[in-house]
């Protein structure tokens, strides 16, 4: 029984020396036929010709921006309510209407309180009278009390009776002030010229003091609010041109301005106030709508402007690749750069790259210093490879039909 498996042992140790043998030599045949097939496609890595687009390097304007989101707002915003109660008897603008500085809007009824101050003015107007009367009995009063026609007790009675009849007409007076104004606002008026926005009651409603009726925007001119860093708002000034996006009208282009610039930063974001004013004469832009915000800070002419994509990252640095002529072709030269403002797409390079360059903008990522390009499209226009650069390639591959070495 020990010999048995001696043996089995041995048979499988004899087994697994030959399958390693096997597949070693698998292996080098595998290896042998791809280094005979990369010879015959035109060598090692470092004669390989790498397809890449270039674009002739041109100064052109660049224009530093601060871009931004935000929401438009109605220069003024608007709700009016109720000053007095009573039922409303008409509304004179519905949602969307335009209305001007003044005109009236909403009536209440108006009843009661014009009985009010037609009692007022009743009032009013005896009281006048009882006061002037009162005003004459003084002045000839305090005549016969100087030349001592009558006693200190019946001055005093006279000046009592003078001095209540000012009182009650001071009262009067007060009283039909109140009266008139309170008719007065059973008219409700537009505070500015604008449109109506929003509409919350109805004809035959009882409106209590504060009741809210219409809310009016004065959106000839819309604004929004942004939020920039400390870095951001140094720069920003009053009057600055901004341009302003909005998503609903397919990113259509509006112009604006800065109107104000804060002075103090918001304690819970850190960030600092800064609003633009945008034109809304025609009224196509509505308040509440989402906007994208670019606020012009400087124009740069005759700069350099590279995507911020064709940026690549050299050992651990930022730069890009030029195609430089070389032994009657191109190679691939890298330029760290040194980057300046950029907007959402473009970045300005300060140093790195001059007119006249010809950047690889498309394959930068698959290249290296010194490769071997083949440009296959330069500013936008076909490239054809010469004649005798188009056979080899052809005549190098092999098919699944032809015999391989090995």
């Amino acid at each position: 029984m020990k010999a048995n498996r001696t043996g089995n042992g041995r048979r499988r140790l004899v087994v697994l020396v030959l399958l390693g043998v096997l597949a070693a030599a698998i292996a080098f045949a595998y290896y042998n036929r791809n280094v005979r097939v990369s010879e015959k496609l035109g060598g090692d890595h470092q004669r390989e010709t790498w397809p890449v687009d270039v674009r002739t390097i041109e100064p052109e304007l660049f224009i530093e921006r601060i871009t931004a989101t935000g929401i438009l707002q109605a220069q003024e915003e608007a709700m009016l309510t109720a000053e007095v109660s009573a039922k409303v008897r008409s509304i004179r603008a519905d949602l969307g209407d335009k209305v001007r500085q003044g005109q009236a809007l909403v009536v209440l009824d108006q009843a009661t309180y014009a009985l009010t101050r037609q009692s007022a003015a009743a009032e009013l107007s005896s009281a006048k009278s009882a006061a002037k009367l009162a005003d004459e009995d003084y002045k000839r009063a305090k005549k016969l009390f100087a030349k001592g026609h009558i006693s200190q007790a019946e001055m005093d009675q006279i000046r009592t009776q003078h001095d209540a009849a000012t009182a009650r007409l001071q009262l009067a007076e007060a009283s039909y002030g109140l009266a008139a104004r309170n008719l007065n606002e059973t008219v409700i008026r537009a505070p500015f010229s604008g449109r109506v926005s929003a509409r919350s009651a109805s004809v035959g409603e009882l409106a209590a003091p504060g009741t809210p009726i219409l809310t009016v925007v004065k959106d000839a001119v819309l604004k929004v609010d942004l939020a920039l860093s400390e870095m951001e708002v140094m720069r920003a000034q009053p009057g600055m041109p901004v341009s302003v996006t909005l998503p609903a009208l397919s990113d259509e282009e509006f112009v604006g301005r800065v109107t104000r610039v804060g002075v103090a930063a918001d304690k819970a974001s850190g960030s600092f106030p800064v609003r633009v004013e945008i034109d809304n004469a025609d009224g196509r832009l509505m308040a509440g709508m989402r906007c994208a915000v670019a606020v012009e800070l400087a124009q740069i002419p005759e700069s350099v402007v590279i995507v911020r994509d064709q940026v690549v990252q050299l050992n651990g640095m930022q730069g890009a690749y030029v195609a430089v002529e070389a032994e009657g072709g191109y190679v691939a030269q890298a330029r760290p750069l040194k980057l300046g403002p950029r907007d959402s797409e473009r970045v300005l390079v300060e140093e790195g790259l001059a007119p006249g360059d010809l950047l690889v903008v498309i394959g930068q990522r698959s290249i290296n210093d010194g490769s071997k390009l083949q440009i296959v499209n330069r500013d936008g226009v076909r490239v054809e490879p010469p004649a005798a650069e188009a056979a080899p390639a052809a005549e190098a591959t092999p098919t699944d039909n032809q015999p391989t070495e090995g």
